[in-house]
């Protein structure tokens, strides 16, 4: 398998098991939860991209709402069945890419760089056409993607990342940068007393100011951005993360 090959049902079946293992010190879901309650309406709550259900888990619990989790990954959507079960969140199998949603929605979030995860340009801008066509007049739409400022994306590179470490197991993430393509190559890499795990994963990336185009051509308007989930002010020159809000048009 090469890298062009690989897609998030990939990483995520690779994964699924040890992704709280992974990133799960790295994340804050009840912090995701209290931004993105200002946001749930009357409607369905949409997690795009579900994962092993933490930050859904905790919105549901917030809201006293049951999420639907979509995720391509099976292994993903089990693994979140077996942590928090149906009563938090109902597990929904799609790619978004492909086609909409079976059901209209209030609010649809895609959090830790999904839509980078989607595949390419051409399948983000499908998926957000489907994310449309399945939203209520005034629906959200929620986007977390890292923004592509600085050195490390200005030409080609290469890092490693320490995630954990006990005295029987090293988890390290890889990662490759090709600057003139807009993507990133990772590789979560585990070492435990059962072997090794490789878990590939791609990011197709671009600014904010492009996805804001996308999304406006396709049906939604900005309503508001910010860094991080605290809601630093946004700035296009500096910050490394953007969060956008936007609404259905």
């Amino acid at each position: 398998m090469t890298f062009d090959d690989v897609t998030a049902a990939d990483w995520g079946e690779k994964i699924a098991t040890r992704y709280d293992a992974f990133y799960g010190t790295h994340v804050n879901p009840d912090g995701l939860a209290s931004f993105l309650l200002d946001y749930v309406g009357d409607g369905e709550i949409i997690e795009v991209g579900v994962g092993t259900g933490n930050v859904g888990a905790a919105l549901a619990r917030a809201s006293g709402r049951r999420i639907v989790g979509v995720d391509i990954s099976p292994a993903m959507l089990d693994q979140a069945a077996r942590t928090y079960g149906a009563e938090s969140i109902e597990p929904v199998l799609l790619d978004v890419a492909k086609q909409p949603l079976d059901r209209p929605f209030a609010l649809a979030y895609a959090v830790f760089n999904t839509l980078f995860m989607v595949g390419d340009v051409a399948r983000q801008d499908a998926a957000l056409v489907n994310l449309r066509a399945s939203a209520e007049p005034g629906a959200r739409l929620v986007l977390e993607n890292f923004e592509p400022v600085g050195e490390f994306f200005e030409e080609d590179s290469f890092t490693s990342l320490p995630l954990d470490m006990s005295g029987t197991e090293v988890m390290v993430r890889f990662t490759r940068v090709h600057a003139a393509r807009r993507r990133v190559e990772g590789q979560d890499v585990y070492f435990g007393a059962d072997g090794c795990t490789l878990a590939p994963c791609l990011f197709h990336y671009r600014p904010s100011g492009e996805v804001e185009a996308a999304c406006v051509e396709r049906g939604w308007r900005l309503v508001e951005r910010f860094e991080d989930w605290r809601r630093k002010p946004f700035a296009p020159a500096d910050s490394t993360n953007s969060i956008a809000v936007y609404e259905a048009v």
